[in-house]
């Protein structure tokens, strides 16, 4: 009876283990609308922290097929206006932005042709970017569906905008969370040969579509970061002295304290997807002076930071 007992406490503990790491790592075993990254990141939420984020917008990716010139530039403003419209606190740094860094502008694409997660988690600390939204519209075309029942059963051919939303996490580098949006709208013969040819300006619904759909797609946006906290990262270490990638900008202030904790470590999940784990909370830090985009801090208590520690609001 009491081996039976052990056993079952091992076990216990292993499946706890699994998914524990499955959940830190954001592995594709666990992905969906429910993502675990976004659940872990609730335990540290600080609804009242009052600090800003920086948030990056990439470019929208466009379809591989024909889509007319202009288009994707009035896509890109809608959203971008949509989303700064969101009742955030944040600094929406999109591609047109003047200190636009170049790894929002142009994200970085390993040899397998996917978007490099862990060169984005690097680049964006320095820059003290908590987060990069990807959107990129897979498909403009024209969409066949089934209508009626039985016997009655025909097809009918409509416009169609696919869309994909993904927002990474910079301290992780993981998906925070994904979203496949599909957007429908009628059209006549006319408007089904326009579309064939990638055009949407003279289709009567296109541009009001579109619009439509990035409205939605800027409000789904707002649901995936509403439980983001605000973190930064320490950039440069001297001794007990220690160096910030956020500044006055996100809402730093002198004497201010902030939970540090140890730089997360790389690690390889399902797939050879590569991911970072968060550190462990180490101590204390306290601000000791700003500019916009910068801070100076010191450690307290005898805590060692690091370069690569990432800090957090304290509850």
């Amino acid at each position: 009876m009491k081996s039976v007992t052990l056993k079952a406490a091992w076990m216990g503990s292993f499946w706890f283990l699994f998914l524990l790491i499955g959940t830190l790592s954001g592995c594709s075993w666990f992905s969906g609308t429910s993502n675990p990254v976004k659940a872990v990141s609730k335990l540290w939420r600080s609804t009242d922290s009052g600090l800003v984020m920086r948030i990056g917008i990439s470019p929208i990716s466009p379809p591989k097929s024909t889509i007319e010139p202009g288009a994707m530039e009035r896509f890109q403003n809608t959203f971008e206006e949509q989303v700064r419209s969101l009742k955030i606190p944040a600094i929406w740094l999109g591609p047109d932005a003047p200190d636009c860094p170049n790894f929002i502008k142009s994200p970085q694409i390993t040899p397998a042709g996917d978007f490099d997660n862990v060169a984005f988690a690097k680049e964006s600390r320095k820059w003290g970017v908590q987060a990069l939204v990807r959107l990129s519209l897979l498909a403009y075309d024209v969409h066949e569906r089934s209508t009626g029942y039985l016997w009655f059963q025909k097809s009918v051919e409509e416009g169609r905008f696919l869309w994909n939303v993904a927002v990474y996490d910079s301290e992780t580098g993981a998906k925070i969370d994904e979203v496949l949006y599909p957007m429908t709208f009628k059209a006549d013969e006319n408007d089904l040969k326009l579309i064939r040819e990638g055009r949407v300006r003279d289709v009567q619904e296109g541009y009001r579509s579109a619009e439509k759909s990035l409205t939605a797609l800027a409000k789904t946006v707002s649901d995936i970061l509403a439980d983001l906290p605000w973190k930064g990262f320490v950039t440069e270490v001297a001794a007990d002295h220690m160096t910030l990638s956020s500044g006055s900008e996100a809402g730093l202030t002198v004497g201010r304290e902030l939970a540090l904790t140890s730089p997360a470590t790389l690690f390889e999940g399902k797939n050879g997807q590569q991911f970072f784990l968060p550190g462990k909370t180490i101590g204390k830090i306290r601000i000791t002076s700003v500019s916009p985009n910068r801070a100076e801090a010191v450690a307290l208590d005898g805590v060692q930071a690091e370069k690569g520690s990432t800090v957090r609001s304290i509850r």
